[in-house]
């Protein structure tokens, strides 16, 4: 009887080691985090036998569970090294919780609350770079960022990100086509919106598609809105590829023609170094979408000290109706009157002010200083 139990005991223990190793390595490769509300939860997976990593999202609703970003690629490059492939998993940050609190002089709303859970996954590569992927959750979606921790002071540039996103092929999507580099004015993000097309359908410019995109999935049960936030000098104002292959929209990387050959178009920057966040903002109207303040929650805080001369307002603009009129001084003062008569605060003039003549402008700060009318004049910031 002692002989049967000490064997059972020895089986028991054998088994117990085979579970733990099991549920260690299951934990290893796959880690999950959700919203502060429990209904958004983002999975992140490394992959076997490349050693990559997926992830995807899914919305738990009233009517059932629904994937919102099915297994989509994570991963970048840099000119030295890559953190796409081979990646180790190193460690994982606890769960914390994002509660903060801040005041906007404009936008939605005045008070805002940064309300979302984080976690931080440290990977290696084959080199033994580090990559730390940034996740957070929101109670209407969800952001992740990419982070090289190490210190030094070498110049290092970013040449590829993998960044994907995978939506159901059923759904539609809106979107603006990304205008194609070079000449005075482009890209200039003023190319008109196609709206309900089918999800993967290709951009009918090279440059692919612009940012915000917009999308109506599962049968327009749920909406989805992917964009970024906390873009700043070290990166590169992104954009998805032309092709969506399988319904998979991946960032595309700048063209050299950009910027009209002004400064370097290659994202770069000494290590420490983080990207600017990539946002999935959903729910199952456009209701959610529209309120959410997720840009500016994960957008740094301004730099400005002085806000005294910053005044927001309302604004006639004459281009609606005429795309040459700042070229009329006379129509501009025509726009300041019913300004004024208005009540607004601002007139925009627009393009082509430069054209008035020798010192027309000035004389048309004047009459709008008379009729207490701010004026804001438009520069080309592209060509």
């Amino acid at each position: 009887m002692m002989k049967k139990l000490k064997s059972r005991l020895r089986n028991f223990s054998f088994l117990s080691v085979l579970i733990l190793v099991f549920v260690s390595c299951t934990e290893q490769h796959s880690w999950q985090l959700s919203s502060p509300d429990g209904k958004l939860m983002v999975t992140i997976e490394n992959v076997m036998p490349e050693n990559t990593l997926l992830y995807q999202v899914t919305c738990r609703t009233d009517t059932g569970d629904i994937m919102v970003i099915s297994s989509s690629p994570l991963g970048i490059e840099r000119e030295d090294q890559q953190f796409i492939e081979g990646l180790s998993f190193m460690s994982a940050s606890p769960i914390e919780s994002v509660d903060e609190r801040y005041n906007l002089l404009h936008g939605k709303r005045k008070e805002c609350h940064d309300f979302s859970n984080q976690l931080i996954l440290q990977f290696s590569n084959e080199q033994g770079g580090l990559l730390d992927v940034v996740l957070r959750a929101y109670n209407d979606g969800v952001a992740f960022r990419y982070r090289f921790p190490e210190e030094d002071s070498v110049l290092h540039t970013v040449i590829n990100e993998a960044t994907g996103f995978s939506l159901a092929e059923d759904g539609i999507a809106f979107m603006t086509p990304h205008a194609d580099a070079g000449g005075r004015y482009g890209p200039a993000y003023e190319q008109y919106y196609q709206k309900e097309i089918a999800v993967g359908t290709p951009s009918p410019n090279k440059a692919g598609w612009s940012f915000p995109a917009l999308f109506e999935i599962h049968h327009g049960r749920f909406w989805v809105l992917i964009t970024e936030a906390g873009l700043d000098e070290t990166y590169f104002g992104a954009r998805l590829e032309q092709e969506a292959l399988n319904g998979v929209y991946r960032i595309r990387m700048p063209d050299e023609q950009e910027g009209l050959g002004i400064g370097d178009v290659s994202p770069s920057s000494t290590l420490p170094w983080a990207t600017p966040w990539r946002l999935i903002i959903m729910g199952e109207s456009l209701k959610p979408i529209v309120e959410s303040s997720m840009v500016t929650h994960l957008s740094p805080p301004s730099v400005v000290e002085n806000t005294d001369w910053i005044k927001p307002g309302r604004s006639t603009w004459s281009w609606w109706s005429s795309a040459r009129r700042p070229r009329s001084f006379d129509k501009l003062v025509r726009f300041i009157d019913f300004t004024a008569e208005m009540g607004w605060e601002y007139s925009l003039v627009d393009v082509y002010w430069d054209k008035l003549g020798e010192g027309k402008i000035r004389e048309l700060v004047s009459y709008a200083n008379e009729k207490s009318v701010g004026l804001i004049l438009w520069y080309n910031s592209g060509g």
